[in-house]
């Protein structure tokens, strides 16, 4: 949650979600709903079809570490992932550290509909990589019983939000 919550208020992104794989399922956390509000989308499974795969193989440069595919937005609604009328550009960025693929976070521009910043890409993607190696040190056996996370695993996800702030308070957009 905080992780989405900061992303949001000290990289300006419109709306955001994060998405941790476990047994070949990406498991949703916490995103943002049109209204740029935090939700709780924990009860999310979105399974690894080769177009996700696509979105997150580990790229090398002069490659974006990010993809960016226009067409619908997408909520939670609390039960379902609906597909929206509204347009726009979803930017995946890969969680992950130098062994193994940990997740994915997705932004897009659906509140104020402005066209993806490059330099705001570019950070979200070096977050993405603290994130994911921060996320690889807390996992551990019991942390994600059935892609469900433990009160446990949650609060070490929480717990993180020190290094997090560190790393968004001295980084300049």
């Amino acid at each position: 949650r905080r992780a989405v919550e900061l992303a949001r208020s000290r990289l300006g992104l419109d709306r955001c979600g994060i998405l941790l794989e476990h047994d070949g399922v990406l498991c949703a956390t916490y995103g943002t709903n049109l209204r740029g509000e935090t939700t709780d989308e924990r009860a999310h499974r979105q399974p690894i079809t080769p177009e996700w795969r696509a979105r997150y193989r580990r790229r090398e440069a002069p490659e974006t570490p990010w993809t960016e595919t226009p067409g619908p937005l997408w909520e939670w609604t609390g039960r379902d992932m609906v597909r929206l009328e509204r347009q726009g550009v979803i930017a995946t960025t890969p969680i992950q550290t130098a062994e193994r693929f940990i997740g994915v976070f997705c932004n897009d521009n659906g509140i104020r509909g402005a066209p993806l910043e490059p330099a705001r890409q570019e950070v979200l993607a070096v977050f993405c990589s603290l994130l994911g190696n921060i996320i690889e040190r807390m996992l551990g056996p019991g942390s994600m019983t059935n892609g469900v996370m433990t009160p446990d695993f949650y609060n070490s996800l929480g717990a993180m939000h020190g290094t997090i702030m560190i790393f968004l308070g001295i980084v300049p957009i």
